[in-house]
């Protein structure tokens, strides 16, 4: 959303892209065209977490520890920076 309108995309939280609608800003619109627009673009993805799913099946079918390790060491630090931020540091 923004001053020159807003993009309202719907079905996007599942991975699933199929609508998106921009909406001008509703100023004055006496004598005027509404030049809202709706785009049915019918971008599928696969559903989100999907990749991770997998790369967690492939680690464990292959005893991958590095790349176990390398995952534990991200996932440390994400947390790490949520402490921080939940501190307001």
């Amino acid at each position: 959303q923004g001053d020159q309108g807003t993009i309202r995309v719907f079905g996007s939280s599942c991975g699933v892209c199929s609508h998106v609608e921009f909406i001008p800003p509703k100023k004055d619109m006496i004598g005027k065209k509404d030049v809202s627009t709706t785009l049915n673009i019918g971008i599928e993805q696969i559903m989100h977490m999907t990749y991770e799913c997998a790369e967690f099946e492939r680690i464990t079918r292959l005893n991958d520890i590095e790349a176990y390790e390398k995952l534990c060491d991200q996932t440390r630090l994400v947390v790490s920076i949520l402490e921080q931020c939940s501190k307001g540091e």
